[in-house]
């Protein structure tokens, strides 16, 4: 079902709930909206959210920085479980996959192998991100696959935003029946 081409209200509902969960994760205000035409709320998101994790990163605090990047996984968690249960997910295969097909809407396209490599190949959020800005960010994804596998870790090795040609890293979903 998530393969397939999203209706508008989808993508805009799920934009709405990851501006959120990371406006909450970083203790402001969501983004205002200046248009209903999804490509650029997503562009105003990228935005807000480079410019949220700026502020944190300017304060060269790495206490204040681990901070905001457990919100922001907190947050991310909780709304990944959120669509777990709403989309019945109960298989790894399924987590990946689910994670694949959100990204994809939000103009990220990665895959996942079978053993849990994940290749992103391209990013529309690395347009608007430094290194460091999606080192904070990254959080989020940590985040939204622990939440959508059941506890699952998602850790980056490698980022387009440190100049390599694709992102990569490994989702590990353990546990009982996972």
């Amino acid at each position: 079902m998530l393969r397939r081409a999203a209706p508008r209200f989808v993508k805009v509902r799920l934009l709405d709930e990851l501006a959120r969960a990371t406006a909450a994760g970083f203790g402001s205000l969501p983004p205002q909206w200046t248009s209903k035409s999804f490509e650029t709320r997503l562009e105003e998101y990228a935005r807000f959210t480079a410019d949220q994790a700026g502020r944190v990163l300017a304060a060269e605090d790495p206490s204040a920085i681990e901070t905001a990047r457990q919100r922001l996984r907190d947050e991310s968690t909780e709304l990944g479980a959120k669509m777990r249960r709403g989309l019945r997910l109960r298989r790894p295969a399924d987590a990946k996959e689910a994670l694949a097909a959100l990204y994809g809407h939000l103009g990220i396209e990665m895959s996942a192998s079978d053993s849990g490599d994940i290749v992103v190949r391209h990013c529309f959020f690395a347009a608007y991100f430094t290194e460091p800005v999606c080192t904070v960010v990254a959080a989020l994804d940590e985040g939204m696959a622990a939440g959508l596998s059941g506890g699952g870790t998602l850790e980056f090795v490698e980022r387009i935003t440190g100049g390599s040609p694709c992102c990569r890293a490994h989702f590990e979903i353990g546990g009982p029946g996972r």
